[in-house]
């Protein structure tokens, strides 16, 4: 079973591998899942991913570290419904093992069966991180200008429908190709705030007539599910209604890496202008899955 994602930044292939051998028992001592674990072949019932891990903060953080390449994860979907006992190769830093390990256990499963009661069952994982893709079909937007465009392709959409990306773009199969246009529609698809603006891209291929195909490859960013603060010496309610005027940072919204910055110097602005002055605002993100994210805030003096 494979499955696979899109991305100019970040390329995601996660492989599921099941092994061979009997029913094992798991030993980690990580707090990880108790009783016994099986393989593949030895249960009812596979487990089903409801829900693939999304990468983009890992990718970001592993470039931080300079990393890029295949990571494996032996893991074990648990009956209880957790992914546990994540093991890694190759050895990693500590902070990108964390994340990875993070990134690993987002994954949303219903757990396999066996005589009619839910089991734990082991997976492998495998992620290419920030590896660039191999398109031997890929072409120089120079040589295509004016050629006849045969399909527009988006991949890489999970909560956004084809259609809904489809109607803020204007180029169509059919259309002759052009850079300028292709240019203003990735500018109309990066400022409806939904999408990752430095990993979102558009290339070409070479099209099966002579003609060249337009590859949308899209990141989402994930929700807003909530905004909250730790220290805040002043009304929330303040701050929140600021945040949304200024940069439309609220419940519901994409939320967008660029706009931390921003934001932290709003929250800033506004406690100096309460004589709040001297603090220190950072910010800490929850990743509930991977396309819902919880936003705190942190005041200190």
């Amino acid at each position: 079973m494979i499955k696979k994602f899109g991305g100019a930044f970040c390329a995601m292939l996660i492989t599921c591998v099941f092994g061979v051998s009997a029913r094992t028992q798991s030993k980690s001592s990580d707090g990880g899942c108790a009783g016994p674990v099986y393989e593949s072949k030895d249960v009812a019932r596979r487990a089903r991913i409801l829900q693939y891990p999304d990468t983009s903060v890992l990718s970001e953080v592993a470039a931080q570290y300079g990393f890029h390449g295949t990571i494996k994860a032996d893991a074990v979907l648990c009956r209880s419904g957790y992914v546990t006992d994540v093991r890694l190769t190759p050895k990693l830093p500590e902070n990108l093992d964390t994340f990875v390990k993070f990134t690993v256990g987002s994954t949303r499963f219903t757990p396999a069966e066996l005589d009619f009661h839910s089991v734990s069952q082991r997976m492998k994982f495998e992620l290419s991180i920030n590896e660039v893709g191999n398109h031997e079909d890929e072409i120089d937007p120079a040589n295509a200008e004016g050629r006849l465009i045969e399909r527009v392709e988006i991949i890489g959409n999970r909560r956004l429908d084809h259609s809904q990306i489809v109607g803020w773009i204007k180029t169509r199969p059919g259309d002759s190709y052009h850079q300028n246009q292709i240019n203003r529609d990735l500018r109309a698809i990066l400022t409806t705030n939904y999408f990752d603006k430095r990993q979102t891209t558009m290339r070409l291929e070479q099209g099966a007539r002579g003609g060249v195909a337009v590859i949308l490859e899209v990141v989402e960013v994930p929700t807003i599910n909530r905004i909250t603060f730790q220290g805040l010496p002043i009304d929330s309610s303040t701050v929140l209604a600021k945040l949304d005027s200024q940069l439309k940072m609220r419940t519901g919204t994409p939320f967008q890496a660029d706009d931390v910055q921003p934001a932290i110097s709003t929250i800033k602005q506004l406690l100096e202008s309460n004589g709040k002055r001297l603090t220190n605002v950072y910010v800490n993100t929850e990743r509930l899955d991977a396309m819902t994210i919880n936003i705190t805030f942190v005041i200190t003096n």
